[in-house]
């Protein structure tokens, strides 16, 4: 990922505005009451209002754009049949946020060190990736009746729920 990170590529921009606050609040935050009616979210009431109030819900502009993913989860792929796909040019938290929802916390740590810094605020909107990406996959396991997709939405939300 730091090597992804530190290319100086000239690509798209991301399209789908993925950190774009004003629209991903409203949409997690009915996602994550939809899967607590649906008793398939393994964070208690409490749990899950301190990371919710732990989040940003906006940031300071310009945020630091390079060469991203934007999107890594168990099905997501970065080569596929030997061509780059899924890059373009995004904010840094967006990959990030698979520190949380793809490792075990224990291995965080070793992470950073290899990684390097990262300011606060990325740290924070890394936060806020992961949570609603693991939502959405979790969701969509659920619905779509997908085992392996359930099984790793639930266990980035338990990675999640141990950082609190």
């Amino acid at each position: 990922m730091k090597t992804l990170h530190s290319l100086n590529v000239t690509c798209d921009e991301d399209q789908l505005q993925r950190l774009d606050l004003t629209q991903r609040w409203p949409t997690l935050q009915k996602l994550l009451h939809s899967l607590q009616q649906e008793k398939v979210l393994s964070f208690n009431t409490t749990v899950l209002q301190h990371v919710l109030q732990s989040l940003p819900t906006s940031y300071e502009e310009p945020r630091p754009k390079m060469l991203v993913h934007g999107d890594l989860y168990a099905r997501h792929l970065i080569i596929e049949q030997g061509q780059l796909r899924g890059i373009h040019r995004g904010d840094p938290a967006l990959d990030l946020a698979a520190v949380y929802t793809c490792l075990p916390t224990e291995s965080h740590a070793t992470f950073w060190q290899e990684y390097g810094p990262v300011s606060p605020e990325t740290l924070s909107l890394a936060g806020f990736q992961a949570l609603y990406s693991a939502a959405m996959i979790l969701n969509y396991g659920l619905h779509e009746q997908d085992q392996a997709l359930f099984a790793a939405g639930q266990q980035a939300m338990l990675w999640l729920q141990q950082l609190c």
